[in-house]
């Protein structure tokens, strides 16, 4: 039996799909010649899917006639690449340095009076003069300042070594309302003074303070943090929930003063401070130690 050529299963094939998707199709014989013995119709009707032949199989063998005809592309050789092999560096690890603990300054006690100051400064030019008994105004004459400065440098003077001269009742007045639960603005406002004299006067009444009165304070605070956690229901209390209108503490603190108190009690190891619990809107947060 004689094989079959591909060329004619591949026109078998293109006949039989061209009678499946033009079943429907109907021509009439158009003409005959006889000489080539071919016939040609005309087309009265397409069969709707006639498409799909020309998708199926003209487009397939218009793909296989591209694909035969291109040549096969040249493979170019690939250069392979040595890779030199470097050497290793050898990595010196460095040594920490030692650290070098210097010990605590010997604590030397304040001078307590105006000649263990150094003389060659300002301040001890002008409280020489003001030991020798002249007026604010003649030492002002004599350094070149204005009358403003050489006042503050007597009163920091005095502060140093612990002496007050009041000239009128300012503090005395100033505790007096600190007891009876004045802010500091109300103060200013009623001794018709600035807000910054009065915390000045704070200070220094602060700085006066005996033990007993400063303990007295640290229990205090301890105290009011205890019971407004207690309040709260909770194992601790934030800065802002320890002012004077929720405490109501007899030494009527300051709130910048009260703040420094609880860092006092926490470098003292009697006040713990939580930072990762510590807000910016409710301050930081204190416990008190188990």
């Amino acid at each position: 039996m004689n094989s079959i050529n591909e060329d004619t299963v591949k026109a078998r094939e293109v006949v039989a799909g061209y009678n499946k998707y033009n079943a429907e199709t109907v021509e009439v014989l158009a003409k005959y010649d006889p000489v080539s013995k071919c016939r040609y119709y005309n087309k009265i009707s397409v069969d709707p899917n006639a498409g799909k032949f020309v998708k199926e199989f003209v487009k397939i063998s218009r793909k296989e006639k591209n694909i035969s005809s291109r040549q096969p592309k040249k493979i170019k050789p690939v250069k392979v690449k040595t890779i030199k092999e470097k050497p290793i560096k050898e990595v010196k690890i460095k040594q920490p340095k030692p650290q070098i603990i210097k010990p605590p300054k010997p604590i030397t006690n304040k001078p307590s009076k105006p000649e263990e100051f150094p003389q060659n400064t300002l301040i001890s030019e002008i409280y020489s003069l003001h030991l020798e008994g002249k007026t604010n105004e003649e030492i002002s004459k004599i350094v070149g300042y204005e009358k403003r400065i050489v006042s503050t440098n007597i009163y920091v003077r005095q502060n140093q070594l612990g002496i007050y001269e009041p000239k009128d009742k300012t503090r005395e007045k100033i505790i007096d309302l600190q007891n009876k639960g004045y802010t500091v603005s109300k103060m200013a406002e009623a001794l018709n003074i600035e807000s910054n004299t009065v915390s000045y006067h704070l200070r220094m009444i602060n700085n006066t303070k005996s033990s007993e009165q400063v303990e007295s304070e640290y229990k205090e605070i301890l105290a009011a943090i205890k019971r407004v956690s207690k309040l709260n229901q909770v194992n601790y209390c934030y800065s802002t929930w320890i002012n004077q209108a929720n405490c109501r503490m007899k030494s009527n603190l300051t709130t910048p003063t009260r703040n420094k108190k609880c860092r006092e009690l926490v470098a003292q190891g009697r006040l713990i401070e939580d930072k990762e619990g510590t807000s910016l809107r409710l301050g930081i947060m204190y416990r008190l130690p188990k």
